[in-house]
């Protein structure tokens, strides 16, 4: 062959394709370039490499290349005609590796393995599986504009355009600005931008970061990581995740499970969540949302619609707020929290600001705020050691409420049974069981029955008690306007003052019933004043006073102690004195039983008195009936009716004066040194020196050193 017919390829001289038969001249020029080049160019040149397809698709195949060569380990590949009769493919079973590859227009089909990084500016790269051999490209896959097919096996890919994982393909890192649809798995995926679909069946092996864009988590797809979503990323989920930090968009729908979710963005939830820790933004548990275990809220919003639950604790702190119109369990919360109506919840502490208008199950208060507004229902009981309980009009405690420490609780609702140690206001249309009180107690409303051992109990204008009052220790103050139904006892040191309206009273201490005040019947054992009105006094001990203005408009029986009627008092019914009993009369008295000891003074007035006792008078009585012990009529004493003597010894001193007629029978005695009527004697009757008397009718032994108006013996 000569030279004129040799075929000469450009391999050598960095040239494309055979140059085909030559001119004598032209074979001449080339063998000078010969020459000329292999002194100039390195034996090992690397340059780009352009898929042409001349000879098919097989990618091993050198005259598919426009160097006549296969693309070697330095080669950059260049794919950039879709016009090439065949479009490239590593075929099944076989290893391809170059330094990089270009893919522009056409496709790139692997089946074997590619060892290259790939860029994608357009055309599609296909990676495939070929009955159980799997395609696979092992350098990063960086698609600008193209569009990645993974059926088979990719390592990273940076996916900007169109990326599609199917069910058997699997990728390591992904990066995502543009448009990925997964129905394999891919390790983890960071998603700067555009769309990540995680298909039915997909799975995510690790994280997910998802910083701008979409992560689309469908039903049936899961992320085995935790996914973060930052600036301005999104998530929804339907399918499953482990861990979410949020702080942009997240959005877990109906049949949507999330593991443990971290809030500072705005988070809805419709689905299943483990557990939220909200520390900004706004986290709404809509219908049908639960969260299985705690809800944690140091800052921003957690709404829990209704429809919505949290079954374990939630707690607020810092700055963190809770709205409830759904289902909760324990609140424990020191910032915000309001329950909606509608909204149920377990036991509730709080130290923050709380207000009530569903249903609690109970109340610890240890600080701030709790408001029962209107609507608002505490099914068991409320416990305040500290800060304010109001139960406002139309809300209600049906269990105990407990006030100790610093503890306020201010009701115009409706309460169950109160223990108050502290501060406690029933205001005007408030309603409370039995209070026992030992703190600062006011009541405008209704309580059912009042024990006071300590502190004072202010029963306030408008305010009832409708069963009994018991005062053991501390002041039970009725004001005026102020009602108690029941019996009012007082024991030990308890003191009860009253300006309004009380039932019966027994009193072994200390009761005042100040002007204006009105008692039903008084039993007294201890010291009781009386400005105002009682029904009727039985004192058994210690000290009732009657004072001006007082009245009893009944009877008053004196066991023991004294009763002392004072200037300005009044006794409309009887007084009966019996044991060692006391009555000392400077006011107005009905008619008086005396057995043991009755002084009428200067001042004193009384109706028909009836003495076996110790009688002594300087006032007025209507008449006096002597059984036995003395009666002294002194000075002054005047009695404007009868006397009767038919046992013991009435003596009329010097001043004092009988107007009615002196009738003495049986071991009857009168000694009269002062004026006297009538007298009929049958049995001892002495006029002393100075005394005078009317006509006297003797029928037993009479003496006469004074003056008698005549004598019929």
């Amino acid at each position: 062959m000569s030279i004129a017919q040799t075929k000469f390829t450009g391999a050598a001289l960095g040239l494309r394709k055979p140059i085909g038969a030559l001119s004598l001249r032209g074979a001449c020029m080339i063998t000078s370039a010969l020459v000329a080049f292999s002194t100039s160019v390195p034996a090992a040149f690397a340059g780009d490499v352009v898929w042409d397809g001349s000879a098919g698709v097989a990618w091993a195949t050198p005259a598919n290349w426009d160097t006549n060569a296969k693309p070697v380990a330095t080669d950059d590949v260049k794919i950039n005609s879709g016009a090439v009769p065949n479009q490239p493919r590593v075929t099944s079973g076989t290893t391809e590796t170059v330094n990089s590859v270009a893919l522009s227009v056409g496709t790139l089909t692997v089946r074997g393995t590619l060892n290259a990084p790939v860029t994608l500016t357009g055309g599609t790269l296909s990676v495939e599986k070929v009955a159980a051999v799997f395609g696979e490209v092992t350098g990063l896959v960086t698609n600008s504009a193209g569009t990645v097919n993974n059926f088979a096996t990719l390592a990273d890919i940076d996916n900007q355009s169109t990326f599609t994982n199917a069910a058997a393909g699997t990728a390591n890192a992904v990066t995502n600005s543009g448009t990925t649809d997964n129905s394999g798995t891919v390790d983890s995926l960071t998603n700067t931008g555009g769309t990540f679909t995680n298909k039915a069946g997909a799975t995510i092996t690790t994280t997910a970061d998802v910083s701008g864009g979409t992560l689309d988590n469908q039903t049936g797809a899961s992320v085995g990581g935790q996914t973060t979503i930052t600036a301005t990323g999104i998530v929804t989920n339907a399918g499953t995740m482990a861990d979410v930090d949020n702080s942009s968009s997240f959005t877990n729908n109906t049949g949507g499970t999330a593991a443990a979710v971290t809030n500072s963005g705005t988070a809805d939830n419709a689905g299943t969540v483990n557990s939220v820790t909200n520390t900004a933004g706004t986290f709404t548990n809509n219908s049908g949302g639960v969260v299985t275990t705690t809800a944690d809220v140091s800052g921003g919003t957690f709404d829990n619609a209704l429809g919505g639950s949290v079954t374990g604790a939630t707690t607020i702190t810092a700055t963190g707020v809770v709205t409830n119109a759904g289902t909760l369990g324990t609140v424990s919360n020191a910032n915000s929290f309001s329950n909606s109506t509608g909204g149920t919840t377990g036991a509730v502490s709080n130290s923050g600001t709380a207000n009530n208008a569903g249903t609690v199950a109970s109340v610890t208060n240890t600080g701030g705020t709790f408001n029962n507004n209107s609507g608002g229902s505490v099914t068991t009981t409320v416990a305040v050691s500290a800060g304010t309980f109001a139960n406002k009009a139309g809300a209600s405690v049906t269990g105990a409420t407990t006030i100790t420490a610093t503890g306020v609780v201010t009701n115009s609702g409706t309460l169950g049974t109160v223990s108050n140690a502290n501060s406690f206001t029933n205001n005007t249309g408030g309603t409370a069981g039995a209070v026992s009180n030992s703190g600062t107690a006011d009541n405008a409303g209704t309580v059912a029955s009042v024990t006071n051992t300590g502190g004072t109990f202010n029963n306030n204008s408008g305010g009832s008690v409708t069963g009994a009052v018991g005062v053991s220790a501390g002041t039970f103050a009725n004001k005026s306007g102020g009602s108690v139904t029941g019996v009012t006892t007082i024991t030990a040191t308890g003191i009860v003052t009253n300006a309004g309206n009380l039932g019966a009273v027994s009193n072994a201490n200390t009761f005042t019933n100040n002007s204006g005040g009105t008692a039903g019947a008084v039993s007294n054992s201890g010291t009781a004043t009386n400005a105002g009105t009682v029904a009727s006094v039985a004192n058994t001990g210690g000290t009732f006073s009657n004072n001006s203005g007082g009245s009893v408009s009944g009877t008053v029986g004196v066991s023991a102690g004294t009763f002392t009627n004072n200037s300005g008092a009044s006794v409309t019914g009887a007084t009966t004195i019996t044991g060692a009993g006391i009555v000392a009369n400077s006011g107005t008295l009905g008619a008086v039983s005396n057995a043991n000891t009755f002084t009428n003074t200067a001042t004193g007035t009384a109706g028909a008195v009836s003495n076996s006792g110790t009688a002594t008078n300087a006032g007025t009585v209507a008449s006096v009936t002597n059984t036995g012990g003395t009666f002294s009529n002194n000075s002054s004493g005047s009695v404007s009716g009868t006397v009767g003597v038919s046992a013991g010894t009435f003596t009329n001193n010097s001043g004092a004066s009988v107007t009615g007629a002196t009738t003495i029978t049986g071991a009857g005695i009168v000694a009269n040194s002062g004026t006297l009527g009538a007298v009929s004697n049958a049995n001892s009757f002495t006029n002393n020196t100075g005394g005078t008397a009317g006509a006297v009718s003797n029928s037993g032994t009479a003496d006469n050193a004074g003056t008698v108006a005549s004598v019929t013996n």
